[in-house]
């Protein structure tokens, strides 16, 4: 295992910075839920080595992606499952080789220092990975109001065209920011391009979606509070902790300190005496 210290050696003759944008299905504004397979809206690339800038609009996107997918050729993206969908879903291949800043940047800080839920929020996001390596950040506020639009779906006017490209190019001109640092941490590239694999079978199972029974799904939402009820009643019988009322089971908290005391067991408590149900 090599560390590449400088991204300029990395083995490969282009180094492609990619961001897509997409909404889902038609659009929320136009029956769409969140869900439904995505439809790309633009796309922004930036090869890292000569600076070429690509910007294609929905109209533009070709049957072929307009960077290369062969072995000489390093795709570079933050959470590419995301990209990935949209190559997917515009029917372009899989990269040859591919490399996620954001499994990267995860890899890194996992050091077991600190647990992932007492992170900042917003930590993993490319916001916070910038912070990281006292990097510029993100506009986190224009960042949203951008993405709850372009969700919206069409029409797109021709302001909102540019400034949704300009937003886009934002994310990859960050993400290019971003790689001088991330290269250095990765301890073997093999394994690294192996992770980004990974995000393509996310991408497939996504374009797919949830495997379930049709038919069933209806009935299981009319009956989810009698089965919710009878599990409950079924679970809770040993213990008697919860109460009945109105044909909903409600977690009562003395029942449960009375079961404490009554066995005796030892559990932690707040200063007041009452007990910590955080776990």
């Amino acid at each position: 295992m090599t560390t590449i210290y400088d991204w300029r050696s990395l083995p490969f003759r282009e180094i492609w910075i990619v961001d897509t944008e997409f909404y889902p299905g038609s659009g929320l504004a136009n029956g769409g839920v969140a869900g439904d397979p995505v439809t790309p809206l633009c796309l922004v690339a930036l090869e890292m080595r000569s600076g070429r800038l690509v910007r294609l609009w929905q109209d533009q996107l070709g049957p072929f992606p307009p960077y290369r997918l062969d072995n000489d050729a390093l795709i570079v993206g933050y959470m590419l499952a995301a990209e990935f969908g949209c190559h997917i879903a515009r029917g372009w291949g899989e990269p040859a080789r591919a490399l996620d800043a954001y499994l990267e940047f995860r890899h890194y800080v996992n050091d077991g220092s600190v647990r992932s839920s007492e992170r900042e929020k917003g930590f993993f996001s490319i916001t916070g990975a910038l912070r990281y390596f006292l990097e510029d950040e993100i506009d986190i506020a224009r960042k949203h109001d951008m993405r709850e639009r372009i969700i919206q779906g069409p029409p797109f006017c021709t302001q909102e065209r540019q400034d949704i490209l300009d937003y886009c190019e934002d994310d990859v001109r960050a993400l290019a920011r971003l790689l001088p640092h991330i290269v250095p941490t990765i301890r073997s590239l093999p394994h690294a391009v192996f992770r980004a694999k990974v995000q393509w079978t996310i991408a497939q199972q996504e374009r797919r979606g949830v495997p379930l029974d049709g038919p069933l799904l209806p009935r299981l939402r009319r009956q989810w509070q009698s089965i919710r009820l009878d599990l409950v009643t079924e679970l809770d019988r040993p213990f008697g902790i919860y109460e009945v009322v109105d044909g909903r089971a409600h977690w009562r908290k003395h029942r449960f300190a009375d079961y404490v005391h009554r066995h005796r067991m030892s559990w932690p408590t707040y200063e007041d005496g009452t007990l910590d149900e955080t776990d």
